[in-house]
């Protein structure tokens, strides 16, 4: 269990007790097989940075963004068949078991991940990417399972980008480090320095995405083509992302929880100075370019009070612009939405992640149906 201020021990053991009844239950993954079979991919595009401003050409659904936020507005109902797989699964997307090298305190390990590879991806063509992050007691199956065995969330992308919500995105299940240490201190930012400093280079060259090269100046003119987000301790760890590197990540989606961890979920002074720093470091590091938060989390979660408080928090800062979720990214690049009668489990956050996407990698209604029109 993570520790809190040593002057605060026995409230620390009895939250302890409470947030590992809360949190343990649905967030365990599962072990799986190497994936032997995946082929290697090198991106040979052009060092161009891409345009985060232009329009939508939408007569190639899988390479045609130029970076654009979607016009999408309200918050659209997931279907309830999208947890279970396609029809025809064939038409549905494929899990790779991924390794990556991290160097710590001197030894080196081998890392894993889950790689969600859309159908019919091809080497020749630019993807959009989204890592992913677990919640306390999660791995990296959590969200995807793994090439034997698919969790629903693999379902949901096979859905979205079949009935063309999203273009065709690469999905990058990650897992926490333990070596690093404590939960939910400063330990999380870790999470992101391995994505930015091991995984994404990994990733993005074995696997087509807008990344004309690996470091994190080439990671950042690709910025607009890329999404991190996370639920629970995931989620602490995606407002530290934008923390961290607003420079290399242009859309986050954090769900139930803070930017700090607090068993009571919400504390007025903390979210006002954590949300100053996330805001200082985006000017700083990327100064003159946007980031769009979608916060999610549910009425009946213990952690929903400190994930809007910290949503409505950054957007009074400068740089920062709240949109009511019922309106459209165009008008704003901060909301937060709460879904009604939903606790603290990853299972109930798929909602969340699908209405997220949607703003990120998404069509607006009439881009949708000319896609359709040109696969009839």
């Amino acid at each position: 269990m993570m520790k809190l201020h040593r002057h605060k021990k026995a409230f620390a053991a009895a939250a302890a007790v409470v947030l590992s009844v809360a949190m343990i239950v649905g967030f365990f993954g599962g072990n799986g097989s190497p994936d032997k079979n995946s082929a290697t991919v090198v991106n040979t595009t052009t060092n161009a940075a891409q345009s985060e401003n232009g329009a939508l050409d939408v007569r190639n659904d899988s390479s045609a963004s130029s970076g654009a936020v979607p016009d999408v507005s309200g918050i659209q109902t997931m279907p309830a068949n999208y947890v279970t797989p396609l029809s025809n699964r064939r038409d549905g997307g494929t899990l790779h078991e991924f390794r990556y090298k991290v160097t710590y305190k001197g030894k080196t390990y081998k890392r894993p991940a889950i790689v969600y590879l859309p159908a019919g991806y091809d080497k020749s063509k630019k993807y959009d990417i989204f890592y992913l992050m677990h919640g306390y007691g999660g791995t990296y199956h959590t969200f995807l399972g793994w090439w034997k065995g698919a969790r629903p969330f693999k379902y949901v992308m096979d859905h979205m980008i079949y009935d063309h919500k999203i273009r065709p995105t690469i999905v990058v299940d990650v897992e926490y480090f333990p070596m690093y240490g404590e939960y939910y201190y400063d330990q999380l930012d870790t999470v992101s320095k391995e994505i930015v400093n091991n995984l994404a280079p990994a990733v993005e060259s074995k696997y087509s995405t807008y990344a004309t090269s690996t470091t994190e100046a080439g990671l950042a003119a690709s910025r607009a083509h890329r999404a991190i987000g996370g639920f629970s301790m995931g989620g602490c760890a995606t407002w530290r992302a934008l923390k961290n590197y607003p420079d290399v990540f242009k859309y986050y989606v954090p769900m139930s929880l803070a930017m700090y961890y607090n068993p009571g979920s919400y504390v007025p002074k903390r979210s006002v100075q954590t949300s100053d720093t996330m805001a200082n470091a985006v000017r700083t590091k990327a100064p003159g370019r946007k980031v769009y938060v979608f916060a999610a989390s549910g009425s009946d979660d213990f952690m929903n009070q400190g994930t809007e408080m910290q949503a409505r928090d950054l957007a009074k800062c400068r740089g920062f612009k709240w949109v009511d979720p019922s309106g459209s990214f165009r008008d704003g690049n901060v909301t937060y939405n709460c879904w009604e009668g939903r606790s603290h489990s990853f299972k109930q956050s798929f909602p969340y992640l699908y209405n997220g996407l949607i703003r990120f990698f998404g069509y607006s209604q009439s881009q949708t149906d000319e896609v359709r029109n040109a696969d009839s």
